[in-house]
């Protein structure tokens, strides 16, 4: 009698666990199969549907609240939202490049490039970072790992012409097949964010050198500092969050959840006056920390260091970089310098003219009253000819970290007479 009861009893909780798990799985595939949208939520403040995962960040949120607030709730431009369409959640990262995508951007940075519909090609590996495949390191081979934000990723710039790929061409002419640089940078990354990549990626990929470049976003003022909404990735809750996101019910849900308590609406706008304060992305001290992290984690992987400083305003981050590398013994290349000492040879023709031309020819009479736009697309963002400036100071700094004779610097494509 008690064995009988004691089947029973067990039958019944077999029922009672596997009835809402038989009821999630149905929702589930119905959900998949009915192709109904779980990434995307309209919203009256927007021109167009916003990813679900943006009105999730907080930061990216306060941020649309204040200029909402200031513009009198005037609607989020398109174009400041659709390349956002190519990004998703990621664990250890905040969020990365989906994996396996092929599309045209448009750089809505630019107002010119905007209004004329230029655009750029983004693609993604498997793991969801810009352009080619990881794969395993060849014997012999010498692979250069690049870490930073939107200037490192080549954010308005076709993959070829990323400093990335004219550095590894430079690298090639002096010996055939035997250099890989590697793109790891993504738009709106901080050093917290690096140490991140870094960790998870980039080691795995047995890197001979790293070139890092961060700076532009670590002084970013934001609701609360990028090691806090990181910090539960690395638990259990992390893991058992980032698991649910496979799941179309869960992104479902959230998308309703986040469609009706709008982070929006008119009276959370109206409050961000009565908001704690920002503070920054990554403090000074919390800048130099990562950076030092950063060469030591690379040390131990026998791969140096050469730091990159782009599009970093603040000036007291370029310090702090230019300290560490010199405290580390690493490289450092301040690329604002860089484009101040060259702007005039641009200008005058003696550097890069068929490039230069061909953004005479975009910009038209901006330029001549924006010498950035010789160099940048929009004060920041190094374009064709930005990227071309920084792979070739880089080349002789490349060889020295890696053990080869000091070279001088190379002649610039197109360029004619002595070198300053």
């Amino acid at each position: 009698m008690r064995a009988r009861a004691g089947r029973v009893w067990l039958e019944r909780l077999a029922l009672v666990i596997a009835s809402p798990v038989l009821f999630l799985l149905l929702a589930e595939v119905s959900i998949r199969v009915s192709g109904v949208q779980t990434d995307l939520a309209r919203n009256e403040h927007a021109q167009i549907a916003l990813p679900v995962w943006l009105l999730a960040d907080e930061t990216w949120v306060r941020d649309r609240q204040t200029k909402l607030r200031r513009s009198g709730g005037e609607p989020i431009p398109a174009a400041e939202v659709e390349w956002l369409y190519h990004f998703e959640e990621a664990r250890y990262v905040q969020y990365k490049l989906k994996p396996k995508i092929d599309v045209e951007a448009v750089n809505p940075f630019n107002e010119i490039e905007v209004a004329r519909h230029v655009t750029f090609r983004i693609r993604s590996n498997d793991d969801g970072f810009r352009e080619r495949p990881f794969r395993p390191k060849a014997p012999g081979q010498v692979r250069i790992v690049t870490l930073g934000d939107s200037s490192t990723f080549g954010w308005g710039v076709d993959a070829e012409w990323t400093y990335q790929r004219l550095l590894e061409a430079r690298l090639s002419e002096w010996i055939p097949d035997r250099f890989e640089v590697l793109n790891l940078g993504m738009p709106g990354y901080n050093t917290r964010h690096g140490l991140g990549v870094l960790r998870h990626w980039a080691l795995a990929l047995e890197p001979d050198l790293l070139i890092v470049s961060f700076g532009a976003n670590d002084p970013r003022l934001v609701p609360r500092p990028t090691d806090a909404l990181l910090a539960a990735d690395d638990t259990p809750l992390g893991a058992l969050r980032f698991a649910a996101l496979r799941l179309h019910t869960y992104r479902l849900l959230r998308r309703l959840l986040l469609s009706a308590v709008d982070p929006l609406r008119r009276e959370r706008v109206q409050a961000t006056e009565r908001q704690a304060p920002l503070v920054p992305a990554v403090d000074l001290d919390g800048y130099r920390d990562n950076l030092r992290a950063i060469v030591e984690l690379g040390r131990r992987a026998g791969a140096p260091t050469i730091f990159v400083s782009v599009c970093t305003r603040d000036a007291r981050y370029v310090e702090a970089m230019r300290q560490v590398a010199r405290a580390s013994g690493s490289g450092f290349l301040d690329v604002g310098e860089l484009f101040t000492q060259r702007v005039d040879d641009l200008i005058a023709g003696r550097l890069y003219p068929d490039r230069v031309a061909h953004y005479r020819a975009l910009y038209g009479r901006a330029m001549r009253d924006r010498k950035s736009l010789f160099v940048t697309s929009d004060g920041c963002h190094p374009h064709q000819v930005g990227h071309s400036l920084i792979a070739d100071a880089l080349l002789p700094m490349v060889r020295r970290a890696l053990g080869a004779a000091p070279v001088p610097s190379p002649t610039l494509p197109g360029e004619t007479g002595q070198r300053r």
